[in-house]
């Protein structure tokens, strides 16, 4: 008997998919790990300190940097099994970013295969393609901080979501509960994704009822679910909020146009929303339900769309209103997988095979484009060029006899807002939380006295118990997360400041690192 030539095809179509698929895995990992092991920056120097002690100390550290504790448990966990350093601390990011464009592939294979034809394939290798390429996802994976994982969660609750709403049972409501849940500990801004499913569920409610097998009051049931859990965070959330006016130091008040630049592939959901709306008003109601593919394509384009569109426009209401500014591509990461989907979903509405693996190469060409990750890569020898800040170099050369020969203190700027609280509080917390950059894991080998934080505002101004320490052991270091030019401004100020205390200083060493400025004053009091 011979083969059939419709199964040998189909076999050799899936065995040239699973190559594509194999690069562009292999090409997402590549890109991830090549700079895992640099130093940690400010944030991941946060995550460093959480996790260095006891577990006791890991949710009150965790909180004072107004992060839910979740995330540093579980690197608590991977450090003290293999040992602190920047690829343990990175690791859980690390796996999960490798893992995500497999998670996208699937996805979209789950939402838009229909046995046994192969047409998912093109919009699947897509997605995985753009998502490898896309360069915040790279860059939150290589982070010790909790995106990249809440990117992941993000991506398989939605899966969870959808197959809950066609064909739910017990075992998925649990774990879209349990999921869901989590993804709000992971990360309290994740509550914006789970309002985008709720408000998915309720226009799919209006729009397309034969699709939903899920009854409202069960998913209802649902929700209140996840809100019963993530209330035990309220407390915290309360504390968070009354210091919402620290964020407006670092995040701005987002434009109109920021809108919708923000995610590259935002274009892309007017036209899958177009799309939904001509099937909607203009196609004949006879051939709107004519294959498992027609039925299926409009559900999960919706809930695409509030995927992507409710959290973005929930953000950049609270930021242009000043309640809240979260309109940050970290804080909005949960949805960007979204934007991509909407792009492979708009190519899976092109009918013509060929014309469709044109759009694809296309698209994935302007994905290549605007990701810039490998042409970062020809040319500097790394992904992201500028996102050093090399506090492992700074704080070696601290710790080196030659720097400490003179046991002088250290006095740190690293540009935290919480510092300026100093100016009127002891917390020894604080305190801490304020010198984290070196308690972590490039610890300064100093006593407690001899570090000292610098407030977030005129930093240049010493206090009095500060001066008092420099004059008495003739100087100082001053470690400063601060630019070139605005370290040369630092340096002036100082000076002047000290001039004005009747102090006689100058400046006898510096150092630069990337982020990062060293200088050395030596002081006396003037004859």
């Amino acid at each position: 008997m011979s083969p059939d030539p419709t199964t040998s095809e189909a076999r050799e179509s899936r065995l040239f998919s699973l190559a594509v698929l194999a690069l562009l895995m292999t090409c997402g990992v590549v890109l991830r790990l090549w700079q895992a092991g640099e130093s940690l920056w400010l944030d991941e120097l946060h995550t460093s300190w959480c996790v260095r002690d006891g577990l006791d100390q890991v949710a009150p550290r965790a909180a004072i940097g107004n992060q839910s504790p979740l995330y540093f448990y579980l690197i608590w966990a991977v450090t003290h099994l293999g040992g602190a350093s920047e690829w343990t601390l990175r690791s859980l990011s690390l796996v999960a970013g490798c893992i995500l464009p497999l998670a996208v592939y699937r996805l979209v294979k789950r939402w838009l295969a229909h046995p046994p034809d192969m047409s998912a394939e093109v919009p699947a290798l897509l997605a995985a393609g753009l998502i490898a390429l896309d360069l915040p996802s790279i860059f939150f994976a290589q982070e010790a901080r909790p995106y990249a994982l809440l990117q992941l969660a993000a991506v398989r609750h939605m899966d969870l979501f959808c197959r809950l709403l066609v064909q739910p049972t017990p075992r998925l409501r649990l774990l879209f509960i349990l999921l869901g849940s989590c993804l709000f500990f992971l990360h309290y801004t994740a509550a914006l994704l789970l309002a985008a499913e709720f408000t998915a569920y309720c226009i799919l409610l209006i729009t397309n009822r034969r699709c939903l097998a899920h009854p409202a009051r069960r998913v209802l049931l649902d929700f209140a679910g996840m809100g019963l859990l993530c209330s035990l965070a309220l407390p915290h959330l309360a504390a968070i909020f009354a210091h919402r006016q620290n964020w407006e130091e670092v995040i701005g008040r987002p434009s109109a146009w920021q809108f919708f630049t923000l995610f590259f592939w935002t274009p892309a959901a007017f036209v899958v929303g177009g799309l939904l709306l001509w099937r909607r008003f203009f196609q004949p109601a006879a051939e709107r339900f004519e294959s498992p593919g027609q039925q299926a394509w409009p559900l999960y384009a919706t809930v695409s769309l509030c995927w992507l569109l409710v959290p973005l426009s929930a953000a950049w209401l609270l930021s242009t209103t000043d309640v809240a500014r979260l309109f940050h591509h970290r804080y909005l990461i949960g949805a960007s997988a979204a934007v991509i989907l909407l792009a492979t979903l708009a190519v899976d509405k092109i009918s013509w095979p060929r014309i469709q693996i044109v759009a694809a190469i296309g698209l994935a060409a302007l994905g290549v484009w605007q990701s810039g990750a490998i042409r970062q890569l020809a040319k500097n020898g790394a992904v992201h060029a500028e996102r050093g800040e090399d506090w492992r170099g700074a704080v070696e050369f601290l710790n080196s006899p030659a720097a400490n020969l003179q046991r002088v203190p250290v006095l740190i700027h690293a540009g935290l807002i919480e510092a300026d609280e100093l100016r009127t509080s002891d917390d020894a917390r604080l305190r801490d939380y304020c010198l984290f950059p070196v308690l972590g894991l490039y610890p300064l080998q100093r006593t407690p006295a001899d570090l000292i934080p610098l407030p977030w505002t005129a930093p240049w101004r010493l206090n009095a118990a500060t001066l008092r320490r420099v004059q008495t052991v003739g100087g100082g270091w001053f470690l400063l997360r601060l630019s070139e030019k605005k370290a040369g401004k630092f340096q002036a100020r100082l000076l002047d400041s000290l001039r004005e205390q009747q102090l006689s200083a100058q400046v006898v060493e510096t150092h630069s690192f990337p982020g990062l400025r060293l200088l050395r004053i030596e002081v006396s009091p003037t004859p």
